[in-house]
């Protein structure tokens, strides 16, 4: 959730300053109408030429860097099938282009020194050095759209994408152990005790809630430390190949159109851990930005910090995921014989659900406080609250309203199932949580 830092903002340039000397010399150079331009080691214009050619891709890299947020991808945008129109591209263009227009005396104060120094004609050189700029500004700017559309994509069969994203191995253990690590950022011990399966053998049913109810608690405050604090036994930097299996993996889960490849559908051994971790991860980042929120040390407090709208979105899937799994073991619960869903055996998810309240709470809290801390006023109540998250992002506002939506109706469909109302699921519940939920008028004791 840090903003860039300056040294990887650094690397990128330099990076991108090797790769237009690279399509200098390569693309530009060799279609000049000198033909040994290339060979000519003191050529003003071939100076010009390759200067022109790292300052277009630095400035790109630079305008999509600094303008805001402009960096970060909104899966929400990109996943609208409005988006593949060719025509949408020209607002995008037109977007990223504006900040450049202060750049163009300088670009026309620059041609005209080396004209008048290097004595050009309108020739096809000249023409080369004006032609430059514009065309590698449009080709980065039109493969950066096309680039976010690609990875905002939902995968048709998330099994297919981790199966080869494993090496080809199609095996269950597999599948579960790469959503598990990727979902949990590489944490060896989170895997170990999310992905135990061993509690679901016991018999007696608030054991079992308690029990859960820690491991949930574990695994959102490490969550926290994880997203706030990456050290070398998580993740040493941003990978992006990692971020982009988590987005598709979340988005066929728990995306608005998820298609039935989700956990959902997978085996109860291996639905439990999935929906362990899913509430892990969202809860996570309610507990990451309570912990800015609250914070007094500047490291944690300052300007660096955001709330990219991609973590937005991937929270909401979260959510929204957890839900769907629960529900839909319910569902099944409900439809089957009595004997298929003993208490003994508890393949139901239903023994989940104090854990899916209990991540949701923190993660509503933690946006809350966040919108406070960055300059909204203090929500005491849901009206208020609406108010401060319409106000400091509407993005906040949907995941707001999703977490609402998947509580209301994990608790409908909980206290409408005639074996789950002999059971009192909110017993292990905190009352902070209990109090929230009155105070949403969905529990009514």
């Amino acid at each position: 959730m840090q903003l860039p830092t300056s040294a990887s903002l650094i690397a990128q340039i330099a990076i991108s300053i090797l790769i237009a000397v690279a399509v200098a010399f390569t693309t530009v150079l060799p279609f000049s109408s000198n033909g040994n331009l290339s060979n000519n080691n003191h050529s003003p214009m071939k100076m010009a030429l390759i200067l022109m050619c790292i300052t277009s891709t630095s400035m790109q890299l630079l305008l999509t860097t600094l303008n805001g947020t402009n960096h970060e991808i909104d899966p929400r945008k990109y996943r609208s099938y409005s988006v593949r129109n060719p025509v949408n591209v020209i607002p995008f263009l037109i977007k990223s282009a504006a900040p450049i227009i202060i750049f163009i005396p300088l670009y026309i104060l620059a041609i005209s020194i080396y004209a008048k120094y290097d004595s050009l004609k309108w020739s096809d050189n000249l023409v080369c050095l004006i032609a430059v700029p514009p065309v590698i500004f449009l080709y980065l700017s039109i493969f950066d759209y096309n680039l976010r559309i690609f990875f905002c994509t939902t995968p048709s069969n998330i099994k297919k994408l981790v199966e080869e994203a494993s090496g080809g191995d199609a095996r269950m253990e597999v599948f579960l152990d790469v959503v598990l690590r990727n979902l949990l950022h590489s944490d060896d011990e989170l895997v170990k005790k999310l992905g135990n399966n061993s509690s679901t053998r016991s018999s007696v049913w608030m054991d079992l809630e308690q029990e859960e109810q820690k491991r949930n608690d574990f695994a959102i405050t490490t969550m926290a430390d994880i997203l706030l604090h990456k050290s070398s036994k998580d993740e040493a930097g941003p990978h992006l190949e990692d971020d982009i299996l988590r987005l598709a993996i979340l988005s066929s889960i728990g995306g608005s159109r998820s298609s039935e490849g989700g956990s959902s559908s997978t085996e109860p051994y291996a639905a439990m851990p999935i929906v362990r971790a899913l509430c892990a991860y969202a809860g996570g980042i309610g507990k990451a930005l309570l912990i800015i929120a609250g914070s007094n040390n500047k490291m944690l407090s300052g300007d660096e910090w955001v709330l990219p709208p991609a973590a937005i979105y991937m929270a909401e899937c979260a959510i929204r995921g957890a839900s769907r799994c629960i529900l839909h073991s319910l569902n099944l619960a409900s439809s089957s014989s009595s004997s298929s869903v003993m208490r003994g055996k508890n393949t139901s998810l239903s023994i989940l659900i104090p854990v899916l309240l209990s991540s949701a709470f923190v993660l509503e809290n933690g946006v809350v406080r966040f919108a406070e801390a960055i300059g909204g006023p203090m929500a005491s109540n849901e009206t208020d609250k609406r108010k401060l998250l319409q106000t400091v992002s509407p993005e906040l506002l949907s995941l707001f309203n999703i977490i609402n939506d998947s509580t209301r109706m994990i608790i409908e469909c909980a206290t409408a199932n005639e074996r789950l109302r002999k059971l009192d699921l909110m017993e292990s519940l905190d009352m902070d949580c209990q109090k929230w939920l009155r105070s949403k008028k969905i529990l009514s004791r």
